[in-house]
């Protein structure tokens, strides 16, 4: 997470992956200064680090007491001190690490940073948006209408709460995944079914996650995936969220919360790609267990 600080008034500004700082109200850092230009700077991050830009303002962006030729990028770290409009060293990198996905609560309430690439939103206890990168790199809101493209710097609301969207959509381009980088689910399960232990191996790395009461939402949608292996990849495993809440004998909210709470266990074990463990249709209420590499066997 990065952010852009002025330790002399307290102020910070958490940053996007791409940020204009200026005067104007369409800045993501806004400078309330008559020597800032509109559009005065930027800081981007490149996928390695944050460079800064001045962007022809009329007094100059400074860093450590020099000034950036305007249109040249130059980089910045934690360890530089920053001057827009006058050479005074007045801000800094407090972090510099790469923009994570965040929501700030509106119009003053609390902000949310993403954990192993997921945002739960109101919080991780009481789950009832997840926010990720699906398969093909969009970011998705995924809630009680379903799953739909989530915006940066979007308004959504989660239960009471209405948060802004800070989405990190200018990261380094994806490297392709081969399908050896594909999740593969291990199930163990009790005689009685009332014990499913539950394994996630991605990249060869087997992460266990122990039994937990969300596992056997997934063995549900496990077996009708495979109960679908003659179907076309595309239509494998599909369930209506109230045909699933039936079958488990729990409410439509409860299987809601479920999967957002999988996908925050598997975010917090440090395995890549949890929002797509389980996977919505796009303007639908269906949903399906996110891959084919699946297996169920007895608890031994």
């Amino acid at each position: 997470m990065a952010r852009l600080v002025h330790p002399s008034s307290g102020k910070l500004h958490t940053l996007g992956a791409r940020n204009l700082v200026g005067r104007s109200a369409a800045c993501a850092v806004t400078i309330d200064d008559r020597a800032i230009s509109g559009e005065h700077a930027s800081l981007v991050w490149t996928g390695a680090g944050w460079e800064l830009r001045d962007l022809g303002s009329r007094n100059g962006t400074f860093v450590d007491g020099v000034a950036v030729p305007p249109g040249q990028a130059v980089p910045v770290g934690a360890a530089h001190r920053l001057g827009f409009g006058r050479d005074d060293g007045a801000w800094q990198l407090a972090e510099d690490g790469p923009p994570v996905a965040q929501a700030i609560g509106l119009p003053d309430g609390p902000s949310r940073s993403a954990t192993g690439g997921l945002l739960l939103l109101p919080d991780e206890e009481e789950p009832v948006l997840s926010v990720f990168e699906d398969a093909d790199g969009r970011w998705v809101c995924d809630g009680p209408e379903g799953v739909a493209i989530a915006l940066d710097q979007g308004v959504v609301r989660a239960g009471e709460q209405v948060f802004r969207l800070f989405l990190p959509t200018l990261l380094a381009p994806t490297v392709a995944r081969s399908d050896d980088a594909a999740l593969e689910l291990r199930f163990r399960v009790s005689d009685d079914e009332e014990y499913v232990e539950l394994d996630v191996v991605r990249e060869g790395r087997a992460v266990p996650l122990g039994a937990r009461s969300a596992n056997y939402l997934l063995l549900t949608l496990a077996r009708r995936r495979l109960q679908d292996a003659e179907q076309p990849a595309a239509e494998r495993g599909w369930i209506h969220q109230e045909d699933l809440a039936r079958m488990l004998r729990v409410s439509d909210i409860t299987v809601g919360t479920q999967v957002h709470r999988a996908r925050a266990h598997l975010a917090a074990a440090g395995v890549e790609g949890a929002g797509q463990l389980v996977e919505r249709r796009h303007r639908t209420r269906q949903l399906r267990i996110g891959t084919d590499a699946l297996r169920i066997g007895p608890l031994g």
